[in-house]
Protein backbone atom coordinates (compact mmCIF):
# COMPACT_ATOMS: atom_id res chain seq x y z
CA UNK A 1 0.00 0.00 0.00
CA UNK A 2 0.98 3.28 -0.88
CA UNK A 3 0.84 6.32 1.66
CA UNK A 4 -0.56 8.08 -1.39
CA UNK A 5 -3.62 6.73 -0.78
CA UNK A 6 -4.05 8.69 2.58
CA UNK A 7 -3.38 12.23 0.36
CA UNK A 8 -6.29 10.89 -1.46
CA UNK A 9 -8.67 10.41 1.12
CA UNK A 10 -7.64 13.73 2.66
CA UNK A 11 -8.75 14.88 -0.26
CA UNK A 12 -12.09 14.23 -0.28
CA UNK A 13 -12.21 15.20 3.06
CA UNK A 14 -11.01 18.50 2.05
CA UNK A 15 -13.77 18.54 -0.70
CA UNK A 16 -16.64 18.02 1.68
CA UNK A 17 -14.87 20.33 4.68
CA UNK A 18 -14.89 23.39 2.23
CA UNK A 19 -18.68 22.73 0.19
CA UNK A 20 -20.05 22.05 3.86
CA UNK A 21 -18.93 24.47 6.11
CA UNK A 22 -17.88 27.20 3.45
CA UNK A 23 -22.06 28.04 4.03
CA UNK A 24 -21.27 28.67 7.81
CA UNK A 25 -18.45 31.28 6.50
CA UNK A 26 -21.06 32.70 4.16
CA UNK A 27 -23.47 32.76 7.46
CA UNK A 28 -21.23 34.99 9.23
CA UNK A 29 -20.02 37.67 7.19
CA UNK A 30 -23.21 37.83 5.16
CA UNK A 31 -25.18 38.02 8.71
CA UNK A 32 -28.94 38.87 8.13
CA UNK A 33 -28.13 39.02 4.51
CA UNK A 34 -27.62 35.30 4.08
CA UNK A 35 -30.95 34.55 5.87
CA UNK A 36 -32.47 37.16 3.03
CA UNK A 37 -31.53 35.38 0.45
CA UNK A 38 -32.16 31.78 2.39
CA UNK A 39 -35.71 33.20 2.97
CA UNK A 40 -35.90 34.10 -0.70
CA UNK A 41 -35.18 30.29 -2.05
CA UNK A 42 -37.45 29.18 0.41
CA UNK A 43 -40.43 31.31 -0.77
CA UNK A 44 -39.38 30.78 -4.65
CA UNK A 45 -39.16 27.24 -4.49
CA UNK A 46 -41.84 25.41 -6.18
CA UNK A 47 -41.73 21.72 -4.35
CA UNK A 48 -43.90 22.57 -1.35
CA UNK A 49 -47.09 24.17 -0.03
CA UNK A 50 -47.35 27.31 1.64
CA UNK A 51 -47.72 25.43 4.95
CA UNK A 52 -44.59 23.49 4.42
CA UNK A 53 -42.83 26.57 3.64
CA UNK A 54 -44.01 28.34 6.80
CA UNK A 55 -42.38 24.94 8.49
CA UNK A 56 -38.98 25.50 7.19
CA UNK A 57 -39.17 29.61 8.04
CA UNK A 58 -40.61 29.01 11.65
CA UNK A 59 -39.19 25.81 12.41
CA UNK A 60 -36.54 24.89 10.47
CA UNK A 61 -38.99 21.52 9.72
CA UNK A 62 -38.27 19.90 6.10
CA UNK A 63 -39.98 16.36 6.68
CA UNK A 64 -39.91 15.71 3.08
CA UNK A 65 -36.28 16.60 2.94
CA UNK A 66 -36.81 18.20 -0.69
CA UNK A 67 -35.86 21.91 -0.16
CA UNK A 68 -32.50 21.03 1.56
CA UNK A 69 -31.62 18.67 -1.48
CA UNK A 70 -32.42 21.33 -4.03
CA UNK A 71 -30.44 23.83 -2.17
CA UNK A 72 -27.45 21.85 -1.77
CA UNK A 73 -28.01 20.54 -5.28
CA UNK A 74 -24.56 21.86 -6.42
CA UNK A 75 -22.76 20.33 -3.41
CA UNK A 76 -24.36 16.73 -4.35
CA UNK A 77 -23.18 17.30 -8.13
CA UNK A 78 -19.31 18.44 -7.30
CA UNK A 79 -19.00 14.95 -5.22
CA UNK A 80 -20.62 12.77 -7.59
CA UNK A 81 -18.43 14.19 -10.35
CA UNK A 82 -15.18 14.53 -8.16
CA UNK A 83 -15.78 10.63 -7.05
CA UNK A 84 -17.05 9.26 -10.87
CA UNK A 85 -13.76 11.04 -12.17
CA UNK A 86 -11.35 9.63 -9.94
CA UNK A 87 -13.05 6.58 -9.06
CA UNK A 88 -10.05 4.60 -10.56
CA UNK A 89 -7.52 6.19 -8.19
CA UNK A 90 -9.34 5.80 -4.97
CA UNK A 91 -8.90 2.03 -4.92
CA UNK A 92 -11.84 2.25 -2.77
CA UNK A 93 -14.63 -0.05 -2.24
CA UNK A 94 -17.90 1.17 -1.70
CA UNK A 95 -21.65 0.05 -1.59
CA UNK A 96 -23.02 -0.89 -5.50
CA UNK A 97 -25.75 1.16 -6.57
CA UNK A 98 -24.57 4.13 -4.17
CA UNK A 99 -27.13 7.17 -3.98
CA UNK A 100 -25.92 10.85 -3.45
CA UNK A 101 -26.75 10.82 -0.04
CA UNK A 102 -24.79 7.54 0.56
CA UNK A 103 -21.60 9.15 -1.50
CA UNK A 104 -22.15 12.36 0.58
CA UNK A 105 -21.58 10.48 4.29
CA UNK A 106 -18.67 8.93 2.85
CA UNK A 107 -17.02 11.60 1.72
CA UNK A 108 -18.03 13.60 5.36
CA UNK A 109 -16.64 10.32 7.24
CA UNK A 110 -13.29 10.99 5.21
CA UNK A 111 -13.29 14.65 6.64
CA UNK A 112 -14.28 13.63 10.12
CA UNK A 113 -11.60 10.73 10.58
CA UNK A 114 -8.38 11.17 8.18
CA UNK A 115 -9.05 15.22 6.87
CA UNK A 116 -10.05 16.30 10.41
CA UNK A 117 -8.38 13.87 12.18
CA UNK A 118 -11.01 13.15 14.46
CA UNK A 119 -9.07 10.90 16.67
CA UNK A 120 -5.89 12.52 17.03
CA UNK A 121 -4.75 9.24 15.76
CA UNK A 122 -1.26 10.07 15.67
CA UNK A 123 -0.48 11.78 18.44
CA UNK A 124 -2.41 9.06 20.26
CA UNK A 125 -1.33 5.60 19.21
CA UNK A 126 1.83 3.71 19.24
CA UNK A 127 3.45 1.89 16.06
CA UNK A 128 2.21 -1.79 17.67
CA UNK A 129 -0.64 -1.06 19.31
CA UNK A 130 -3.65 -3.71 19.63
CA UNK A 131 -6.58 -1.83 18.47
CA UNK A 132 -10.40 -3.06 18.61
CA UNK A 133 -12.33 -0.57 15.67
CA UNK A 134 -16.23 -1.29 17.29
CA UNK A 135 -18.43 0.13 14.70
CA UNK A 136 -15.63 -0.18 11.47
CA UNK A 137 -18.14 0.65 8.73
CA UNK A 138 -16.31 0.86 5.49
CA UNK A 139 -13.09 0.58 6.94
CA UNK A 140 -11.63 4.72 6.98
CA UNK A 141 -10.42 4.52 10.26
CA UNK A 142 -9.03 1.14 10.26
CA UNK A 143 -6.78 2.41 6.69
CA UNK A 144 -5.54 5.49 8.47
CA UNK A 145 -4.76 3.44 11.10
CA UNK A 146 -3.04 1.15 9.17
CA UNK A 147 -1.09 3.60 6.76
CA UNK A 148 0.40 5.28 9.72
CA UNK A 149 1.31 2.41 11.66
CA UNK A 150 1.96 -0.37 9.76
CA UNK A 151 2.91 -2.81 12.52
CA UNK A 152 -0.35 -2.22 14.60
CA UNK A 153 -3.16 -5.21 15.50
CA UNK A 154 -6.53 -4.26 13.89
CA UNK A 155 -9.95 -6.29 15.00
CA UNK A 156 -12.77 -4.74 13.38
CA UNK A 157 -16.69 -5.42 14.18
CA UNK A 158 -19.29 -4.54 11.74
CA UNK A 159 -23.16 -6.17 11.52
CA UNK A 160 -24.21 -4.37 8.48
CA UNK A 161 -23.86 -6.58 5.52
CA UNK A 162 -22.99 -4.06 2.94
CA UNK A 163 -20.86 -2.32 4.64
CA UNK A 164 -19.47 -5.61 5.73
CA UNK A 165 -18.79 -6.32 2.05
CA UNK A 166 -16.78 -2.90 1.38
CA UNK A 167 -14.73 -3.04 4.54
CA UNK A 168 -13.84 -6.85 3.96
CA UNK A 169 -12.65 -5.06 0.12
CA UNK A 170 -10.84 -2.08 1.84
CA UNK A 171 -8.61 -3.42 4.11
CA UNK A 172 -8.06 -6.95 2.25
CA UNK A 173 -4.07 -5.80 1.34
CA UNK A 174 -3.53 -4.86 4.96
CA UNK A 175 -1.38 -7.49 7.58
CA UNK A 176 -2.92 -8.50 10.45
CA UNK A 177 -6.13 -7.21 10.75
CA UNK A 178 -9.18 -9.18 11.80
CA UNK A 179 -12.59 -8.52 10.67
CA UNK A 180 -16.23 -9.71 12.22
CA UNK A 181 -19.60 -9.72 10.76
CA UNK A 182 -21.17 -8.68 14.33
CA UNK A 183 -22.57 -6.16 16.60
CA UNK A 184 -20.95 -5.62 19.94
CA UNK A 185 -23.32 -4.96 23.22
CA UNK A 186 -23.29 -6.30 26.70
CA UNK A 187 -24.41 -9.55 25.87
CA UNK A 188 -24.47 -12.44 22.96
CA UNK A 189 -27.74 -11.94 21.33
CA UNK A 190 -29.42 -11.72 17.81
CA UNK A 191 -31.16 -8.21 17.66
CA UNK A 192 -33.16 -6.24 14.71
CA UNK A 193 -30.23 -3.52 13.10
CA UNK A 194 -32.02 -0.25 12.08
CA UNK A 195 -31.06 0.34 8.36
CA UNK A 196 -30.27 4.01 7.24
CA UNK A 197 -30.64 5.17 3.87
CA UNK A 198 -26.84 6.93 4.52
CA UNK A 199 -24.96 3.74 4.95
CA UNK A 200 -23.29 5.02 8.09
CA UNK A 201 -25.61 5.41 11.32
CA UNK A 202 -26.91 2.43 11.25
CA UNK A 203 -28.11 1.29 15.14
CA UNK A 204 -29.38 -1.63 17.22
CA UNK A 205 -32.97 -1.68 18.07
CA UNK A 206 -32.91 -1.96 21.62
CA UNK A 207 -36.35 -2.96 23.74
CA UNK A 208 -39.21 -0.35 22.95
CA UNK A 209 -37.28 1.84 20.33
CA UNK A 210 -38.74 -0.86 16.78
CA UNK A 211 -40.49 2.39 15.37
CA UNK A 212 -38.13 3.67 11.80
CA UNK A 213 -37.59 7.00 12.11
CA UNK A 214 -37.16 9.21 9.19
CA UNK A 215 -33.91 7.91 7.18
CA UNK A 216 -34.45 4.19 8.10
CA UNK A 217 -36.07 2.12 5.50
CA UNK A 218 -36.21 -1.59 7.03
CA UNK A 219 -33.69 -3.92 9.36
CA UNK A 220 -31.61 -6.46 9.68
CA UNK A 221 -31.37 -9.94 11.65
CA UNK A 222 -27.59 -9.44 13.55
CA UNK A 223 -25.64 -10.78 15.82
CA UNK A 224 -24.47 -9.32 19.03
CA UNK A 225 -21.42 -10.23 21.01
CA UNK A 226 -19.63 -8.73 24.14
CA UNK A 227 -15.81 -7.64 24.27
CA UNK A 228 -15.06 -9.90 27.19
CA UNK A 229 -16.57 -13.28 25.19
CA UNK A 230 -14.49 -12.60 21.76
CA UNK A 231 -11.46 -10.88 23.08
CA UNK A 232 -8.34 -12.65 24.73
CA UNK A 233 -5.58 -10.36 24.11
CA UNK A 234 -3.80 -7.13 25.24
CA UNK A 235 -6.09 -4.45 24.21
CA UNK A 236 -4.34 -1.03 23.81
CA UNK A 237 -7.03 1.30 21.84
CA UNK A 238 -11.09 1.12 21.74
CA UNK A 239 -12.52 2.69 19.22
CA UNK A 240 -16.75 3.13 20.03
CA UNK A 241 -18.76 4.38 17.14
CA UNK A 242 -22.12 2.27 17.65
CA UNK A 243 -25.17 4.80 17.11
CA UNK A 244 -25.73 5.18 20.51
CA UNK A 245 -25.36 1.80 21.61
CA UNK A 246 -22.07 2.82 23.32
CA UNK A 247 -23.11 1.92 26.76
CA UNK A 248 -24.00 -1.29 25.82
CA UNK A 249 -20.34 -2.26 24.59
CA UNK A 250 -19.07 -0.53 28.11
CA UNK A 251 -21.45 -3.46 30.07
CA UNK A 252 -19.82 -5.90 27.85
CA UNK A 253 -16.30 -4.71 27.98
CA UNK A 254 -15.50 -4.32 31.85
CA UNK A 255 -13.09 -7.56 32.32
CA UNK A 256 -11.37 -6.08 29.17
CA UNK A 257 -11.27 -2.50 30.64
CA UNK A 258 -10.42 -3.40 34.28
CA UNK A 259 -7.41 -5.54 33.45
CA UNK A 260 -6.19 -3.56 30.01
CA UNK A 261 -7.26 -0.15 30.53
CA UNK A 262 -7.52 0.61 27.02
CA UNK A 263 -7.55 4.08 25.29
CA UNK A 264 -11.44 4.77 25.01
CA UNK A 265 -12.33 6.98 21.12
CA UNK A 266 -15.72 7.79 20.71
CA UNK A 267 -17.44 9.47 18.03
CA UNK A 268 -20.22 10.75 20.18
CA UNK A 269 -19.11 13.54 22.49
CA UNK A 270 -22.69 14.02 22.90
CA UNK A 271 -22.92 11.02 24.96
CA UNK A 272 -19.59 11.70 26.96
CA UNK A 273 -21.36 12.17 30.31
CA UNK A 274 -23.49 9.55 30.18
CA UNK A 275 -20.73 6.82 29.12
CA UNK A 276 -18.22 8.42 31.81
CA UNK A 277 -21.08 8.08 34.47
CA UNK A 278 -22.06 4.00 33.23
CA UNK A 279 -18.18 3.35 33.66
CA UNK A 280 -18.23 5.05 37.00
CA UNK A 281 -21.35 2.95 37.83
CA UNK A 282 -19.20 -0.36 36.70
CA UNK A 283 -16.21 0.54 38.68
CA UNK A 284 -14.27 1.64 35.79
CA UNK A 285 -12.55 5.10 36.28
CA UNK A 286 -10.72 7.04 33.58
CA UNK A 287 -8.64 9.81 33.75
Amino acid sequence: MKIDRIDYLKKIGAIYYSYMFGRNDLKKNLGAMWFLYLLRKILFFHGYSFKNKMDLILGGKDEKRLFWKYFYKSRYELIDNFYSVNQSQIKFSMVKNFTSEQLRSYFNNAREVIFCNLYNIDSILSPSDTILDIGASIGLFTIYVKELYPKSRIICFEPEKGNFSCLKSNVKDYKNVSIYNLAVGDRSAIKKLKKSTNNLIHSIVDGSNLKLQRDYYGFQMTKIISIDEIIKEKVDVMKIDVEGYEKKVIEGSVKTLKKFSPILLFDSLGQKKDIIDKMNSLDIYIQ
